[in-house]
């Protein structure tokens, strides 16, 4: 069983879930019963519970790529600590409130949701594990989960947790408010100025995170612009011999690579390679000649399809629309509606084909097209449409709702700190951060490197 994967997937998802631990927190019972790492008053975490938590808390940044050193896993186990120590608080206070507890119609609606919530991370790692690795039943996937603490009732006592939370949030911030200032400084500081120094001068970076891997972003940089094109299909008359073409270079190019296989074998074993250098040699001729001629039989469309690209130029001048002239004559059916602003360029993107974005960067203003560019996808031409916006990010008015909710719930967070620090002095509390270990980490960090 690839227990690395299952791990993996595990620790996303804890943090990801947002594990809250309040809810299972436990009341005093004879300390002979269980060994209880975190106590504040009548509240008490256990051991299981709290090494659960710091593993999962150092497993979300290993899995998100971050080098954790002893001395920072060291720094995780005390605030893992706090945390419990914060938690208990907050779950002493609403005990004291009497609102601790929850109607039937609550519990069965919590309940229903771990179901959910259960079945559906079991779905997911059985899919992404089975992908991997064919072998894996369903018995390995329940016992994995249900070994790790992954099980519905896990899921429950965190949703009663999460619940709790919410009490003592409205219960005691719901006074709290924040200025136009403070929310566009929190726009600026925790989404802007990261994207900022991330893509500002890194074109590549910032179109592998936002167009290739389909991310978003809140800093776009200068000089993009829109565009659209009207691609035209290659001429019949040229398809076979381009397919007869790329079949040669194929063959061409399994040839050679396996005379660089026999060159490196020569080199290998000590033998002459003069006569495997040549050898590879001719291939790489052979495969370059039948490119050339590829790019040649290419660029014969152009003169093919004059008389088309012709009259497009002349209703373009005319003065129909670009957007016309792509539903009369492009065979791709993207960004043809005015309303839609077309590609999205730059002339230092890498993810054009070299010709395409030659042309298109050659475009000096919005309105200005190019003349027939050929591509393995056929005849281009190419409209400067309008420039992009570039720098921040204007928040659409559902983001702007989200970013509201997002200062708000961290402004009362905060509040809801500050009176945990005051109410602390009220309860008794216990910590035996010594009961934790580091070691199972120290094993699967050493296993990772070698």
């Amino acid at each position: 069983m690839n227990g690395s994967l299952f791990r993996k997937l595990a620790l996303a998802l804890c943090l990801a879930l947002g594990l809250s631990a309040a809810a299972l927190a436990e009341d005093a019972a004879p300390a002979d019963v269980q060994e209880y790492a975190v106590t504040v008053g009548d509240v008490r975490y256990t051991k299981e519970l709290v090494q659960f938590s710091l593993n999962s808390l150092i497993d979300n940044f290993v899995f998100q790529g971050e080098t954790v050193t002893p001395e920072d896993a060291q720094l995780l186990l005390d605030e893992t600590i706090e945390h419990f120590v914060q938690l208990g608080v907050i779950d002493s206070k609403l005990k004291e409130q009497g609102l601790d507890q929850f109607t039937e119609d609550d519990l069965a609606y919590y309940r229903d949701y771990a179901q959910q919530t259960y079945e559906t991370l079991w779905q997911g790692i059985y899919a992404q594990l089975k992908a991997e690795n064919s072998s894996i039943t369903d018995e390995q996937v329940s016992d994995w989960l249900n070994t790790h603490g992954y099980t519905m009732d896990m899921f429950y006592e965190d949703a009663l947790g999460s619940a709790r939370m919410g009490r003592a949030m409205d219960m005691y911030c719901q006074q709290t408010t924040f200025t136009t200032q403070e929310l566009v400084e929190f726009y600026t500081e925790r989404f802007v100025q990261p994207d900022r120094e991330k893509y500002e001068n890194d074109v590549k970076r910032y179109e592998d995170d936002l167009l290739a891997g389909g991310g978003e972003t809140f800093f776009t940089p200068e000089g993009y612009r829109y565009v659209k094109h009207i691609l035209l299909d290659i001429p019949e008359e040229l398809k076979e011999t381009l397919t007869q073409l790329a079949h040669q270079a194929e063959d061409a190019d399994e040839e050679r690579q396996e005379a660089y296989n026999a060159l490196a074998e020569a080199a290998a074993g000590g033998e002459d390679i003069a006569p495997y250098k040549a050898a590879y040699d001719e291939r790489v001729a052979a495969l370059e000649a039948i490119g050339a001629e590829y790019e040649d039989t290419l660029r014969q469309s152009v003169p093919l399809l004059k008389d088309k690209t012709d009259e497009i130029y002349r209703r373009y001048k005319a003065g129909e629309s670009f957007e016309t002239l792509m539903i009369d004559y492009s065979i791709d059916s993207q960004h043809q509606k005015t309303s839609d602003p077309g590609y999205l360029f730059h002339p230092e993107s890498e993810n054009w084909a070299g010709a395409f974005r030659e042309a298109a960067a050659a475009l000096q203003k919005p309105g200005d097209i190019s003349q027939p560019v050929v591509t393995t996808a056929g005849v281009h031409i190419i409209c400067y449409m309008s420039d992009a916006p570039s720098g921040v990010h204007q928040l659409t008015e559902q983001e702007q709702q989200a970013l509201e909710a997002s200062l708000l719930q961290e402004k009362k967070l905060a509040k809801l700190g500050e009176m945990i620090e005051v109410w602390q002095q009220e309860y008794a509390v216990e910590t035996h951060p010594e009961m934790l270990s580091l070691d199972e980490y120290t094993l699967i960090t050493q296993s990772e490197e070698n």
